[in-house]
């Protein structure tokens, strides 16, 4: 199993592949050895791990996913407590 990590944070498991081809210009092929299948080529500004990671995911996006899941959850409370003074306003 090979994982490449993108400068963007972007990580891609290829649970297949077992070998990495650095080319002349610095890019990477990922590729298995047995049967020979070749599954992608990577630029060279990527990091090519040969570890067994737990998932794929974008590390460069998952905080501020978690500042928006906390902004959305201000944003109902706000909307409730708005919904009840709305209420109060027109008894």
């Amino acid at each position: 199993m090979i994982t490449v990590r993108f400068p963007s944070g972007f990580s891609v498991q290829y649970n297949n592949a077992t070998t990495v081809e650095t080319l002349p210009e610095g890019s990477h092929d990922i590729v298995s050895k047995e049967p020979r299948r070749w599954y992608a080529r990577v630029p060279a500004g990527c990091l090519v791990e040969g570890i067994n990671p737990c998932r794929t995911y974008n590390a460069a996006r998952e905080e501020s996913e978690l500042a928006l899941k906390s902004q959305i959850e201000q944003l109902r409370k706000e909307v409730r407590s708005l919904g009840r003074k709305v209420g109060k306003v027109s008894k």
